[in-house]
């Protein structure tokens, strides 16, 4: 009699432990879960700052007449970053002399090489 009860109190103790286990395995992966939602979140934001810059650029070139490809690959080349100053800002606006002159230089290269491959 006393063997069947002991054989359940063991079996009890076992599912518990594995309970345990699971338990700990469960909050592990909600863990991860948050993480990864955090992450992708984060990323999400920084696709969507990336793409209002883009689009942020794109209709600043055309408002001011601009050739819009021009102004990308002018502002690709320059690279500014969030420590650039306010005056360097500034010399990479389409409405800026400079960078009108080295849009029309960029231009001039472009059919130069254009007009070199025929």
């Amino acid at each position: 009699m006393f063997e069947r009860l002991d054989k359940y109190k063991a079996e009890l103790a076992k599912a518990r432990q594995r309970k345990a286990e699971c338990d700990a395995r469960v909050r592990m992966l909600e863990k991860k879960c948050q993480e990864e939602e955090k992450t992708a979140v984060h990323e999400m934001m920084k696709a969507a700052e990336a793409s209002a810059l883009t689009y942020s650029s794109v209709e600043t070139a055309k408002v001011n007449g601009a050739d819009v490809y021009y102004y990308l690959k002018y502002l690709l080349m320059k690279c500014p970053t969030s420590l650039t100053c306010d005056e360097e800002r500034e010399k990479l606006c389409p409405w800026n002399p400079e960078c009108k002159e080295a849009l029309d230089e960029l231009h001039r290269q472009h059919q130069k090489a254009i007009f070199d491959a025929m």
